[in-house]
């Protein structure tokens, strides 16, 4: 497999995970999702600050390059001032890391050492190497709505996969929440949600609160706070091996209104919304027969959801996805 995208490898180091989401969260990390890894302490040569460990931007990805916009939070331990800079933008190449800086420092300066650093993913995705179905992106492109619109329209471009029906139990919520971000301000009974799209109690492995959306923005909370898992019909197992689909909801999901400047206002019978936290963002996964290359290659935190009559369409951290409605 050739490099997708040239960066510079980094010295080998025992590196361990610090994890994307907040702390204690239980949201689970999408395959080859980028992270945030960091060496043993004393063990970087670029960290001289006595117990400092050195902070890396790590892709696990075998295949292709991902980007990262990664947040900084810098805490004066002498005055215990804290400062947050502009999130930077890192892309790395597969299967190599960045380095970010050091858990501890400045050295060299008077006083030294009296600066901590910490580094945290909020939004990552894959760079996929363009197809002739995707010319008009370039030699690359991450899932956007944008992209993944072209990807889906076209049943031959296998940047896209179809559910076809037996998705629509998982796309039917979010589909709802896309739609209700071009309504008024409102608050839509999650009960009202399950009926209408034939979700039952097994599909439905959570409980969630309602939807509501104020001023373009869509909150849905989990009653109990936990992470919720909504699966695809169970016709999907049965037929020709096809995956089983999973909609996992963050305890708290946020999507935005796509502003109108973009693609949705070109057409009034398609809604898009986004997100900008992959800890709020919920997540597309599969399971079963199958399941293991469907996840590399369309599975991932949700970026955008495309809303239109009859499907929906999702661009995820990996890929894109498409499901009927009706």
């Amino acid at each position: 497999m050739t490099k997708r995208y040239a960066a510079v490898l980094l010295a080998p180091l025992t590196l361990a995970s610090c994890g994307k989401f907040t702390t204690g969260s239980s949201y689970p990390s999408p395959v080859y999702s980028a992270f945030i890894a960091m060496s043993d302490e004393n063990k970087d040569p670029q960290c001289k600050c006595d117990g400092a460990r050195g902070l890396y931007i790590s892709n696990p990805d075998p295949d292709y390059a991902r980007w990262a916009r990664i947040s900084e939070t810098l805490v004066d331990t002498s005055t215990g001032q804290t400062t947050y800079p502009t999130p930077p933008l890192e892309v790395v190449d597969h299967g190599s890391q960045h380095f970010l800086g050091c858990s501890i420092g400045p050295y060299g300066t008077n006083p030294a050492c009296k600066q901590t650093t910490a580094f945290e993913v909020q939004s990552e995705g894959r760079l996929i190497t363009g197809n002739t179905f995707m010319q008009a992106f370039g030699l690359f492109f991450t899932p956007t709505a944008q992209s993944c619109e072209v990807a889906c329209n076209n049943p031959n471009n296998p940047s896209c996969i179809n559910l076809g029906a037996p998705g629509k139990p998982m796309v039917g919520p979010m589909k709802e929440m896309a739609d209700a971000a071009f309504a008024a301000d409102q608050t839509i009974k999650m009960a009202d949600v399950r009926a209408k799209y034939g979700i039952s109690s097994t599909d439905d492995k959570c409980t969630r609160g309602d939807i509501v959306v104020t001023n373009g923005i869509v909150h849905n909370d989990a009653s109990g706070g936990e992470i919720c898992d909504i699966s695809s019909s169970g016709v999907s197992s049965m037929v020709s091996g096809i995956p089983e689909s999973h909609l996992i909801l963050p305890s708290q999901l946020v999507l935005n209104k796509m502003p109108p400047n973009s693609m949705a206002a070109a057409n009034d019978e398609m809604h898009i919304v986004y997100t900008e936290d992959d800890a709020h963002a919920g997540q597309i996964s599969f399971s079963g027969t199958g399941s293991d290359s469907w996840n590399k290659l369309y599975s991932g935190n949700i970026k955008a959801i495309i809303s239109h009559p009859d499907y929906a369409i999702f661009a995820t951290s990996n890929g894109c996805v498409r499901a009927d409605t009706k």
